[in-house]
């Protein structure tokens, strides 16, 4: 096997990408050429490409793995900041670092995208922790991989690496036939409370449109992306990470894949969800709105991906980060994975040791938000 790195993924086929890659949105070409060649992944926003490719003795593609160069630690999700400042405070340099991810989308998915004769192959991991070791000599405080699936990030525990759990909210169809059929799984108290805030939109005279696929106009694009612009720079001061053209360039190149649920009010759009399609789930991703009205955020956000959900016969809808509120409506507390290889080895016991504190936090708090959800009873 022949180990390389790819600062640039339209260098590659996308062919030969998307074999490896399955049905996850966010691992799709399409997906991660967006970022690069809309200027939303590049040195100067401090993620550089320097994806892992694995080639056979014939040169074909049978492994690859996104990954990126970080001068920071933004856009993750996945929170090591204080990491950092140790390595300032004792005068070591944390940055640059290796990160396996999807910039800017927490997203549990494959990490190792592989062809099917090689998944699930502890050599073919063993072997890219080897090579991703001996990068780290290169300059590199540590390599980070976050959001793997759990049986990836089990496998790369059981190689060495640090394994650090966190907590998402994810809501599970439990073969639902439509929404009343999801509230009548509830405790009568909560699904009285989720009627009205179900119907709270309707009340105020806003109606929702679902545009999907190749119904998505250029103008749907245009209009939400205002709306993400304005919602970034209330909460954060700048107008997001996402240029407009990372937005067109998924339209043109994975119009199928793709979700918007406009809100309306008096003959005009007043906010909008943006959402991705998998084979057998939804994610939701970004928002954006004009008027600010009593849970409209969660009714485009959430509810209406719930509908959608219901319809589609998606087993699963993951709205993204943050939001223990969300319990209370029927998300299901899940636990989230990252893995870890500190190339220092006194920050690495140091970091250990708060991960394995952290992690125990972590279970206890997945177990009280599960004793918090509003269903009659739920399987596991």
């Amino acid at each position: 096997m022949k180990f390389s790195t790819c600062d640039n993924i339209s260098s590659l086929s996308a062919d030969s990408w998307n074999q490896l890659a399955g049905d996850n949105p966010f691992c799709q070409y399409a997906f991660l050429a967006a970022l690069e060649c809309s200027g939303a992944v590049c040195e100067q926003t401090g993620w550089i490409p320097k994806h892992l490719l694995i080639e056979n003795d014939s040169g074909e593609l049978i492994a690859a793995m996104p990954m990126y160069e970080k001068l920071h630690s933004y856009g993750e999700y996945i929170f090591d900041w204080g990491w950092a400042d140790a390595y300032r405070r004792y005068g070591y340099a944390y940055y640059p670092k290796l990160l396996s991810a999807i910039p800017y989308s927490p997203v549990t998915g494959p990490r190792l995208l592989t062809t099917p004769e090689h998944s699930h192959s502890n050599e073919l991991f063993d072997n890219s922790l080897r090579f991703i070791q001996s990068l780290l000599n290169d300059g590199y405080s540590s390599w980070h991989c976050l959001y793997p699936t759990q049986e990836e990030s089990d496998m790369l525990q059981q190689l060495g690496l640090l394994q650090r759990t966190n907590s998402h909210f994810k809501w599970r169809n439990r073969n639902y036939r439509c929404f009343d059929d999801f509230l009548q799984q509830m405790k009568s108290r909560k699904r009285k409370q989720i009627g009205k805030e179900h119907a709270r939109a309707r009340e105020l005279g806003i109606t929702f449109e679902q545009r999907a696929g190749n119904d998505i106009r250029e103008q749907d694009i245009e209009t939400f992306y205002q709306f993400y612009q304005l919602t970034y720079l209330k909460r954060s001061g700048h107008g997001g990470y996402l240029p407009l053209e990372f937005f067109q360039s998924l339209l043109e190149t994975m119009p199928e894949q793709l979700l918007l649920i406009n809100a309306q009010r008096n003959e005009r759009t007043i906010a909008a969800a943006f959402f991705f399609v998998g084979n057998n789930a939804l994610y939701g991703r970004y928002w954006g709105c004009i008027e600010e009205h009593d849970l409209l955020h969660f009714e485009t956000c959430y509810y209406q991906g719930i509908e959608f959900a219901i319809e589609q016969g998606l087993a699963l809808f993951d709205p993204g980060t943050q939001g223990e509120h969300k319990v209370a409506r029927g998300f299901e507390p899940v636990s989230v994975f990252s893995n870890h290889m500190i190339g220092n080895e006194d920050f690495a016991e140091a970091i250990a040791n708060h991960i394995e504190r952290e992690n125990l936090y972590t279970r206890q708090y997945l177990a009280a938000m599960r004793e918090r959800l509003p269903f009659k009873q739920i399987e596991s």
